[in-house]
């Protein structure tokens, strides 16, 4: 069989890839990152058999199933997660459970949180953590935690549950003997820990199917990929799924916008309260 002759990425080439790949899912590709998007996209061609970039734009623009925008989503992005991230998120998660959350168990409400961008699970796997070592068990059915990432991939990985030793080797081992089971190639998250977390599919330019509001929302190092007026949008569109007073926690990269700032208070490192309507404290 002869072999694929594949060309650079050229300048046309990479602006109706940038055009096409924000209209779809976005992210942002700046013109100086042309020799990096190469870099990972020559390999797509490789696999697809593909002559050059036209080509691959193409088979981009055809695909019904967005099997190859995943791929080429996993191609562009990190996902660098792991348990208990940016430790003082969960500090203050556990701080609010015991002032507010608790209460509000108590007296029968439900109590959602969202977990955006959520990679192979740890993020929200971590959220359960907590509440169920924080939480009365009896109130811990009221809690909902919604996970979301526009990965297929990595949401299969999710829902499983199941981590290598490197993906787990900084949580104690208390934490592992309470909500992990040892297997033959690392540990899986006990059933209480998965029952907690509802994983779905979601590109965060489109429409949002969530009705109800959270009590926090965890959105952190996933708006980075974006540009500043899509950046500025979704905080907008954070801030309004999130109930008075609910919590946002962004990345240690991310920065809010000017108008976002002004409906909210910071509460510790880069994590934020909603303020009241008409607050201007």
């Amino acid at each position: 069989m002869p072999q694929t002759t594949q060309g650079a990425l050229s300048p046309h080439q990479f602006d109706a890839l940038a055009e096409f790949v924000k209209s779809r899912i976005g992210l942002h590709l700046r013109a100086e990152k042309r020799a990096l998007v190469e870099s990972r996209l020559i390999k797509r061609l490789s696999v697809l058999r593909l002559p050059d970039f036209d080509a691959y734009l193409d088979t981009l623009r055809n695909d019904p199933s967005g099997a190859e925008m995943n791929a080429l989503s996993q191609a562009l992005t990190t996902n660098v997660t792991a348990f208990f991230r940016e430790a003082h998120h969960f500090e203050r998660l556990r701080e609010w459970i015991r002032s507010d959350v608790s209460p509000r168990l108590a007296r029968g409400e439900e109590v959602r949180l969202w977990s955006a961008g959520c990679s192979i699970g740890a993020e929200p796997y971590s959220i359960a953590m907590v509440m169920i070592e924080e939480l009365p068990s009896e109130y811990v059915s009221r809690v909902k935690i919604l996970a979301t990432d526009i990965d297929k991939s990595v949401l299969a990985r999710a829902r499983h549950g199941e981590y290598g030793a490197r993906e787990t080797e900084n949580l104690a081992p208390d934490i592992l003997s309470r909500h992990f089971t040892v297997t033959a190639t690392g540990h899986v998250a006990n059933d209480p820990v998965r029952n907690l977390v509802q994983f779905r599919g979601l590109n965060l330019i489109e429409a949002w199917p969530m009705k109800k509001l959270f009590a926090a929302i965890f959105c952190r190092n996933v708006v980075i990929y974006f540009d500043a007026p899509t950046q500025a949008a979704l905080w907008k569109r954070f801030l309004d799924q999130l109930e008075p007073e609910g919590h946002l926690m962004i990345g240690h990269s991310e920065r809010l916008d000017q108008n976002a700032l002004r409906s909210v208070r910071s509460v510790g490192v880069t994590c934020y309260q909603k303020k009241k309507e008409g607050a201007t404290q």
